[in-house]
């Protein structure tokens, strides 16, 4: 693998990552979908609190997309810093070559000193992403988590068709 650049996605890469997400399926058992999020590649993230998408470069070409959100919630009666993972995503011809190891260093870095742990929803199913989780480090288990967030607080302006 040569050079891997990591950066921060911003509107104008909103459709090279829409892109990267559709040529990306999930495999989940015997069978792969792809995600198409449109021309508003963002859209799936304004509800969250503080939300940071980052693109991954391979000799200047886009190879994939890395997810990452703070917010606070409380678990078990204490109030705690969470990081979730989101719309990860690696272009298979750059998959276990380090891409997505670098891209979620990058998304800790970026929150380092400001979360309590990280987690993220994989599907049973999805082999390829839980050989990714099982790697990661500072692994904390729990059960199942209710988890709440402020969406009034985070809603923002009124949007789409009433």
């Amino acid at each position: 693998m040569s050079d891997i650049l990591i950066r921060p996605a911003t509107q104008a890469d909103a459709a090279i990552l829409s892109e990267i997400e559709r040529k990306s399926p999930l495999v989940l058992g015997g069978e792969s979908f792809s995600i198409d999020r449109g021309d508003d590649y963002f859209a799936a993230s304004r509800l969250m609190e503080e939300v940071t998408v980052l693109l991954a470069e391979v000799d200047g070409e886009p190879a994939g997309a890395f997810g990452g959100a703070l917010h606070r919630t409380v678990l078990g009666g204490v109030e705690r810093s969470m990081l979730y993972y989101h719309h990860s995503r690696i272009l298979p011809r750059f998959q276990d070559h380090g891409v997505g190891r670098k891209l979620a260093a990058a998304i800790r870095e970026h929150y380092a000193g400001r979360f309590d742990c990280s987690y993220w929803y994989i599907s049973p199913a999805n082999e390829h992403s839980l050989g990714f989780a099982r790697a990661a480090p500072n692994k904390w288990t729990f059960g199942p988590a209710l988890l709440s967030l402020d969406t009034v607080a985070l809603s923002g302006p009124p949007a789409g068709r009433a």
